[in-house]
């Protein structure tokens, strides 16, 4: 390694006062520039705002404390969290959760050209695990070992309301609400697009038809912490309300 020589090194300079409150000058007209921007822009917003040339929308939405207490039983699992944000980091909702005894956890992502991420816990470390942050938007299929169960409990808050996007074909989504809502009513801001809802209960599909008799669909309600996978003809936006009264 090449040595450096101390008498090689540039002198130090020393600034003179002058220099000091020159800069210090520049400092306090470079600030007074940005109040004075500042101020131009909230007026630019408030002028636009009144004459209709600019809508500005600030969402403002309430939360509710929610404890997810998620039994997870021997087989497949299609459950969501209603107690957690839109990016949750998965170690801090399964920290109180026996995973030793979940063989994968899945997350289904449509219109993705890789449309599964994936956790499992019982891989060797080297294996990568994407599936890192969780949804409240989103549904997930959990697959626990047979005989087997464990249970997700956590405590988080819930927003008033939920904007969940949907594209065209098959999505798994959550179910961020408080309530078990009624079918078709639970769907009404998709009412005009989906095509059928359907939800695993261990056993088997039950599913809602949009086409169907009331009397052939099997399934009834939507109800929280479980997942559903809804099929599109066209994307969509499905409104989910925490609570009727909200």
């Amino acid at each position: 390694m090449k040595k450096i020589v101390a008498s090689k090194l540039p002198p130090q300079r020393v600034k003179d006062p002058k220099s000091l409150q020159t800069q210090s000058e520049y400092l306090g007209r470079v600030t007074s520039v940005f109040i004075a921007l500042f101020i131009v822009v909230l007026g630019i917003l408030y002028f636009s705002s009144e004459t209709g040339q600019v809508v500005t929308t600030v969402n403002v939405s309430n939360t509710t404390i929610v404890s997810c207490n998620i039994p997870l039983i021997s087989g497949v699992n299609h459950i969501s969290f209603n107690c957690i944000s839109n990016f949750q980091n998965r170690s801090e909702v399964f920290e109180k959760t026996d995973t030793s005894v979940i063989t994968a956890m899945y997350e289904y992502r449509n219109k993705q050209a890789d449309q599964w991420r994936v956790y499992a816990p019982n891989l060797p470390s080297y294996v990568v695990q994407d599936l890192k942050f969780l949804s409240r938007l989103k549904g997930y299929v959990i697959i626990v070992e047979s005989g087997q169960n464990t249970l997700v409990d956590y405590d988080g808050f819930l927003s008033s309301t939920s904007s969940i996007p949907v594209f065209t074909g098959n999505n798994l989504v959550g179910y961020p609400s408080l309530i078990v809502d009624s079918l078709p009513e639970a769907l009404t801001t998709i009412n005009d697009t989906y095509e059928r809802v359907r939800y695993f209960n261990g056993s088997q599909y039950i599913e809602f038809n949009a086409t169907n008799n009331a009397s052939q669909n099997t399934l009834k309600n939507l109800t929280p912490t479980q997942g559903y996978w809804i099929t599109m003809p066209s994307a969509d936006s499905w409104q989910v309300q925490s609570n009727r009264t909200n």
